[in-house]
Formats: structure tokens, sequence, C-alpha cells
């Protein structure tokens, strides 16, 4: 077995390693069920649909809620006040264009979201692999 073939199964691993894998991914099947092949194969060689800002706190959340120990560095958090329609804001943008961009208002929905999950008690034995505190995504933390 290489290291992009896992097997059959369900697995849990880093984000970059689940994407590298080989086999089908719920995006591929996403694909399938609601476009055609031909966007499948587009998939494949590269093309991808811009990510919006929705997308990125997903897979922000996707990350606090599932792979704790990954999300310090997984975001960006947006100067306090900055609007990206500025010059300033425009060019710090695309400075830090390599991670998702949070408000500080973001990151707290995140905090709660993750910490509501972790304490339902039909959710929470299914999502806390471990013991865990509260996501801390405060500013500045």
């Amino acid at each position: 077995m290489t290291e992009t073939d896992l097997g059959p199964g369900i697995h849990s691993l880093p984000t970059e390693r689940y994407f590298a894998a080989s086999g089908v991914s719920k995006s591929m099947l996403d694909i399938l069920a609601d476009k055609t092949p031909a966007h499948l194969k587009a998939y494949f060689e590269g093309e991808r649909e811009k990510e919006t800002a929705a997308m990125q706190f997903g897979a922000v959340l996707h990350r606090a809620l599932l792979e704790p120990e990954t999300c310090t560095d997984a975001f960006q958090f947006a100067p306090e006040g900055m609007r990206f329609t500025t010059k300033e804001g425009i060019a710090w943008r695309a400075e830090h264009q390599d991670k998702p961009i949070l408000s500080a208002d973001e990151a707290l929905q995140i905090g709660y979201i993750v910490n509501s999950v972790h304490t339902h008690p039909f959710a929470k034995p299914i999502t806390c692999r471990r013991p865990t505190g509260a996501v801390d995504l405060r500013v500045g933390r």
C-alpha cells in the first residue's frame, strides 16, 4: 500500500493527506450527483471553484471541530476595522492569501459552535475523540 492508498475504511488523517489519498471523496460524489462526468474530469485536472467566504468558514470550523490540533495555524485574523475595499485592505489581503481570513466575530462563532457540539449529548461521543476544553480562537491568543 502506498502513502496515498489507504485501503477501504474510515480514516482519521490531516486534510492535506486526505485530499492526496487515492479513492473517491465526498466532493467528487457531489460533483457526479449535481453536475456531469465532464465536471468531475475537470476537477481531476485541477479546475476548482473559487473558494467563497462561507467555504473558508466551513473549512476552519471543520478543523476546529474534528482536527483541533491543526486549527491554530489554519487561518488569519483580519485586523480590527480592516476594510478590503481600501488600498491598504487589498494589499493586506494579497499578502495573506495562503490561509482563510476570519474576523474576530467569525472566530467567536466557530468557538461557540464547537463548544455546543462538544456538549450536545448525541454529537459529543461522535466528535470528541479525546477530552478537550474549549477551542480558543480569540484574537491575539
